[in-house]
């Protein structure tokens, strides 16, 4: 089970995060967003066919699957870079990179309102 492995990773990096916060808080961060790093990188084989999935869409209308891949990358590094500032205790910047990341959402998911409006405008007409 990979999960398990995952968890491992940052358990392991949990662990020598508190052995090392007490001599220096900056290397327990580091190592936190290590942990990250190598967890994501181990998971990254587990999506291939995931994407090998989404590509069977492309044909269909790449341009909405573009936009609905791009909004679920934004959204899952907004919520790491939001995290690791959190955990570095700078809660403004935390919430500020929120703000940027669903304001990023907004203007790249437009065109996909802009179809739906007008959609609706041919069905009302």
């Amino acid at each position: 089970m990979d999960i398990l492995k995952i968890c491992g990773i940052f358990i392991l990096s949990a662990i020598l995060s508190l052995i090392l916060r007490g001599k220096n808080g900056n290397i327990s961060i580091l190592i936190g967003i290590t942990g990250i790093v190598f967890a994501g990188v181990y998971f990254t084989d587990k999506l291939s066919p995931i994407l090998d999935f989404i590509r069977q869409f492309e044909n269909a209308d790449s341009t909405i699957l573009n936009i609905i891949l791009k909004v679920l990358g934004i959204a899952y590094l907004t919520e790491l870079c939001s995290s690791i500032c959190t955990d570095t205790g700078d809660s403004t910047l935390s919430r500020g990179i929120e703000l940027i990341g669903k304001t990023e959402i907004i203007i790249i998911s437009f065109p996909l309102f802009e179809k739906l409006v007008g959609i609706c405008t041919e069905m009302i007409k």
